[in-house]
């Protein structure tokens, strides 16, 4: 539910919204994205074993792809350096596809037979994630820290976005209801389009987000 896909889809919407913003959302992903990978795996370090292994868990976070590519990029940033232009083309047509390929293996392993086992559990999720995130922790950001506008949007994609598909990946890596990880990265893709165009409305109602 914590976990969303806020790279592939917040960066958009902030860039189609309030280009302006662009940079302060890409601020925002470099924090998320180790947060997200951190608790994923003390998370499922613990569901999958009853206990955490202190040990086990800090090298899970050391050594996780996501977390590694994060810094990686980070330390490119912050010393000016450069790929060459080969290599950056590739690794930028290897971006553009990765999504698409991540969606597309995620559909294929897609479980009918289980869906009637999780529906309960899927049907909780989604609603959490797609609507309850997203209102209360806008809410709170408009109440707490005033919020508006591009900060307002940055926060309803990050909480609001769907379940990363990383997310299923890790839960098969670690054997912990996969098929569940597997059903909600489906089903939030799906549900955000309308979810998401719902809540963006819903907010350009009141004084707090202007497009």
């Amino acid at each position: 539910i914590y976990r969303g896909n806020y790279v592939i889809f917040g960066l958009v919407v902030i860039e189609g919204f309030f280009p302006e913003q662009l940079g302060v959302a890409s601020v925002v992903s470099a924090f998320l994205i180790p947060t997200y990978n951190t608790l994923a795996v003390v998370l499922l370090e613990s569901a999958g074993g009853g206990h955490v292994n202190v040990k086990k868990t800090v090298r899970g976070v050391v050594t996780n792809p996501l977390i590694l590519a994060n810094v990686l990029g980070l330390l490119f940033s912050l010393t000016g350096l450069s790929l060459p232009g080969v290599l950056k083309s590739y690794v930028q047509s290897l971006a553009k596809m990765s999504s698409t390929a991540g969606l597309l293996g995620v559909g294929m392993c897609f479980e009918f037979k289980t869906l009637r086992k999780n529906a309960r559990a899927l049907g909780a999720s989604v609603l959490c994630k797609l609507v309850l995130l997203p209102v209360v922790m806008c809410l709170l950001g408009v109440w707490w820290f005033g919020f508006r506008d591009a900060e307002l949007m940055i926060t309803l994609i990050a909480f609001g976005a769907p379940t990363a598909v990383s997310s299923y990946t890790m839960a098969q890596m670690y054997d912990v209801d996969h098929d569940l990880a597997n059903q909600e990265v489906v089903a939030t893709t799906l549900g955000c389009i309308v979810t998401l165009a719902a809540l963006i409305w819903a907010f350009t109602q009141t004084p707090f987000l202007t497009l």
